[in-house]
């Protein structure tokens, strides 16, 4: 077959091919579920993700070998409110994840359907064995530590709870706006990335690598 035959066939066949497909509307295309977030326990065969039904975001588990999938969280509204930064714990039991978006320049949260209760980004653990999820703090970027010590950003500052909920969360006092936290694979250390704003110079770095030290670039412009 040549290349003018496949094309007057493909010409003749395509009406016939485009007829035989179901139609289906825009809504239909904006109703389809959308997941992202996929992660992976380290010790066990269980894995996690987010899915976005028609705006109800939850976060959805399954085990091998058969992996079938459920649903671990109920929110099921559709309230605007972001699911994500999702994390296992050490041993696989426990998920942690954030809900709520990051603040608009003004400082406000998002909150598309203007609820007077208002919203505001927080962190949660959810057992995988399917119990309901309890709220941690506000907060966002959490990271486990191999011995179940959650550490979290609230503000610019890092925060520390226990995964159990057996403490109160406790705040580091360091001086910046600090961010990307990353715990030692043993649990004992937590790095982190500092940036400390001065009069007129700008302090980053993160504590095993040093601290650099840079001129204010704004400063400079107003001399």
């Amino acid at each position: 077959m040549n290349r003018r035959t496949l094309l007057v066939l493909t010409a003749l066949l395509l009406p016939q091919w485009a007829a035989a497909q179901k139609p289906f509307t825009l809504e239909q295309i904006l109703r389809a579920p959308f997941a992202e977030n996929l992660i992976a326990a380290k010790k066990v065969n269980r894995i996690a993700w987010t899915l976005d039904e028609e705006g109800k975001r939850n976060v959805w588990v399954a085990e091998g070998p058969a992996f079938q999938a459920r649903r671990l969280t109920s929110y099921l509204t559709d309230d605007g409110q972001e699911l994500g930064q999702l994390s296992f714990s050490e041993d696989g039991n426990a998920l942690v994840y954030t809900r709520g978006g990051e603040k608009n320049p003004a400082g406000q949260y998002p909150n598309p359907t203007s609820s007077p209760a208002g919203v505001t980004q927080t962190v949660w653990v959810v057992p995988y064995s399917g119990e309901e999820p309890r709220k941690v703090d506000a907060g966002h970027s959490s990271k486990i530590s191999s011995r179940g010590t959650l550490a979290y950003v609230r503000e610019g500052q890092i925060w520390l709870a226990a995964l159990d909920g057996s403490d109160k969360p406790t705040q580091l006092f360091v001086r910046g706006q600090n961010h990307a936290q990353q715990w030692s694979p043993d649990g004992t250390r937590l790095d982190a990335n500092t940036i400390l704003i001065q009069k007129d110079r700008i302090l980053i770095g993160s504590d095993p690598l040093g601290i650099f030290e840079f001129d204010r670039p704004d400063t400079k412009l107003e001399q």
